[in-house]
């Protein structure tokens, strides 16, 4: 393999090889595990034309959305008596909503109206989500005020996708909204964004200004992987088109200062040379993803190219291939803020080939593909 798209095929492949798609390790749930590493096939898809991607994903989506456009667990029961802590959240969380950016092109693709009914299902309820003092989004509808990082990749590409499809420009505001909000309020003195803010100070995490202890490293990724593909639907005559770029700008350069020797960069981002800290493959891919993509779309100038490269290659020279498939390893299992210390984050489980991991180096590929 020397392209990075032959990389994509080989991760997809893997995984494709030992999971049928209905049976994903998704947690049983229309979730964004399933639906980070689908969005990475769903690239590969675009760049390759291969079917059997699209097949993939069809049947994934297929098993948790209904004929009727109705979700599983959203307002479609689980026909099972012992329903777990994640299925109830399905409907309360954004988690669960993250999944939806799949099913713009399987409605554009077969013209199934079940993918346009759950699309419009799932933003539904999202002008009414439960919001902080400041009009930030709670993570969960079961912690109230809280706004984590994950939230914007979540929910902010679908807010985008939803309103080029409806023509109706107030999802995208939305969305940009956000973005500046975690901007303006979730920074340390470094500059960098924490995982959580509560503008109220009653999690028992919310430290100075209500933010969490930690910068996590995957949390930032899902941060300037998601401002980048808001910035898709954005045009640049958008009142707000410049300072987003400004602000994208500037977390990746203040990113790159905290890449460890390797040129990878670690679970806590910015504590790269502490005792205990590792180098974490998922937010790398995302980092890695977020520099060549802001490139080619001039938000960085033509030198960062290289230092995307750098990268890009430090993360090739981690994998390993073992009776033709290839692993993934050093990827932090999910992980909620909980009392958001240091040793927290650091003792999250290693895995090889999760689905978080997994789906950031696709995704990383397919971008890379393009300017390599």
């Amino acid at each position: 393999m020397t392209r990075p798209i032959d990389y994509a095929k080989s991760a997809c492949g893997t995984i494709m090889k030992k999971y049928d798609a209905p049976d994903l390790p998704t947690m049983n749930t229309f979730f964004y595990i399933g639906g980070v590493f689908l969005s990475g096939m769903q690239r590969l898809y675009f760049q390759t034309g291969g079917k059997e991607y699209f097949d993939y994903i069809k049947k994934w989506v297929d098993k948790y959305v209904f004929p009727d456009g109705t979700i599983l667990g959203y307002n479609h029961p689980y026909d099972t008596e012992e329903i777990t802590r994640v299925m109830t959240l399905v409907p309360k969380t954004f988690d669960h909503k993250q999944p939806g950016i799949l099913l713009f092109d399987l409605y554009k693709e077969t013209g199934d109206e079940r993918y346009a009914k759950a699309i419009n299902y799932i933003y539904e309820k999202v002008p009414d989500w439960g919001r902080n003092s400041k009009g930030g989004f709670w993570h969960m509808a079961v912690t109230p005020n809280q706004m984590w990082l994950d939230s914007l990749y979540m929910i902010g590409p679908f807010l985008a996708m939803y309103s080029d499809f409806t023509k109706n420009e107030a999802p995208l505001d939305e969305a940009l909204n956000q973005c500046v909000l975690m901007y303006e309020n979730m920074r340390d003195k470094n500059g960098l964004l924490r995982h959580g803010w509560d503008d109220s100070g009653e999690a028992e995490w919310a430290g100075e200004n209500g933010l969490s202890e930690t910068v996590w490293a995957r949390a930032m990724g899902w941060f300037t992987v998601a401002v980048l593909d808001i910035l898709d639907y954005t045009k640049n005559t958008h009142p707000k088109y410049k300072e987003i770029c400004a602000i994208e700008e500037d977390m990746l350069k203040r990113v790159l200062k905290y890449r460890n020797s390797d040129m990878l960069w670690c679970q806590v981002l910015d504590r790269p040379e502490a005792e205990g800290n590792w180098y974490e493959i998922s937010s790398s891919c995302l980092f890695t993803y977020s520099l060549f993509k802001a490139v080619r779309k001039n938000i960085l100038p033509e030198s960062f190219l290289d230092e995307a490269k750098k990268s890009y290659s430090a993360i090739i020279d981690t994998l390993k291939f073992e009776n033709g498939n290839m692993l993934i390893g050093n990827i932090s299992v999910g992980t909620c803020i909980d009392e958001g210390d240091y040793k927290h984050y650091i003792e999250r489980r290693k895995v090889t080939n999760d689905l978080h991991g997994t789906g950031a180096f696709v995704l990383m590929c397919t971008e890379a593909e393009k300017m390599m």
